[in-house]
């Protein structure tokens, strides 16, 4: 139990240093319509995945995390819930041509873990960690506590290695993207794609008023159409709201990511029912600006430790 606990512990401070958030409604806001063919072609052709990583005119590549997401699954009397919260701002300063950019950023985590007690009917227990994070060109700082069970606190005090050479070469990077986005998208038969998605009842938006803007949405009738059933056999659902969005710019560099999630559903019935619960956001938004974050004034009190 203490190394998993420890692991999803590493696991949400990494996934906090890599990812980052637009608003707290896990929305981009715009006036999506479902589009043609034609019209995604010509949206998703007007991409130049050379600047899709690119940092702002004055030489900052910056971003900011905001992340509320609970999972719960209850079978009578037995609970298991995940809940984590993050918020983070980054920044990437590029002073000069080839040269390495100075990092930095500062936010905080919490992370709570209830799982059945194994030993006692209906009870439970509780991990928590809560940690403020920061970091500069060289290492992340986590000060903060976690509680495993009843045990007492123990205290958070570590430093983790950030490579500003592996940032260079991954905001160097547009794998993520074919180079020639006009000549991929027409390879693609789009026609094809929208009816693949109207057969799972999945919904795209598309507004291209700034830059291109999607929204997916899915509901119960796309888990329905994932099983293969007209409806989702012994499964039943309160609520079925899942949504998820991307925005590029008109130059052609990622604005945003959000996800958003209401969703309640039962599988079975009676006493062996299992009640799922999965809600909350997480978005993400590049900004130009560059954070300062106070770095510790005694790093070497931090013990060394690793994400994984």
């Amino acid at each position: 139990m203490k190394k998993l606990f420890t692991v999803t512990a590493a696991t949400a401070l990494l996934c906090c240093a890599l990812f980052s958030g637009c608003a707290p409604s896990g929305k981009i806001q715009g006036n999506y319509k479902e589009p043609t063919a034609e019209e995604l072609q010509t949206a998703l052709s007007s991409v130049d995945s050379d600047e899709f990583f690119q940092p702002a005119q004055n030489g900052v590549y910056g971003f900011d995390l905001y992340a509320d997401v609970t999972y719960s699954s209850r079978q009578g009397n037995l609970l298991t819930e995940y809940h984590i919260k993050a918020e983070y701002s980054f920044s990437a300063q590029f002073e000069e041509e080839n040269a390495l950019p100075v990092l930095s950023g500062e936010g905080n985590l919490s992370l709570k873990v209830t799982l059945p007690d194994e030993t006692a009917d209906g009870g439970k227990v509780v991990n928590e960690l809560e940690a403020t994070l920061c970091n500069d060109s060289e290492f992340m700082y986590a000060d903060g506590w976690m509680r495993e069970g009843t045990e007492e606190k123990k205290t958070i005090k570590n430093k983790y290695p950030v490579s500003a050479e592996s940032f260079l070469q991954d905001s160097d990077s547009t794998d993520l993207l074919p180079p020639d986005m006009d000549s991929a998208v027409a390879q693609f038969d789009l026609t094809e794609l929208i009816g693949t998605l109207q057969q799972y009842n999945i919904e795209i938006g598309l507004d291209a008023s700034d830059g291109v803007k999607l929204r997916f949405r899915a509901n119960q009738d796309t888990f329905a159409a994932l099983a293969g059933t007209d409806t989702a056999d012994g499964v039943s659902f309160q609520k079925d709201t899942m949504e998820a969005y991307l925005h590029i710019g008109s130059n052609g560099s990622l604005q945003g990511i959000a996800m958003n999630a209401d969703c309640v559903y039962t599988i079975g019935e009676g006493e062996t029912a299992q009640t799922i619960s999965l809600g909350g956001v997480v978005s993400y938004s590049t900004t130009e600006k560059a954070v300062t974050a106070k770095i510790p004034d005694n790093p070497d009190d931090y013990t060394l430790d690793s994400f994984i």
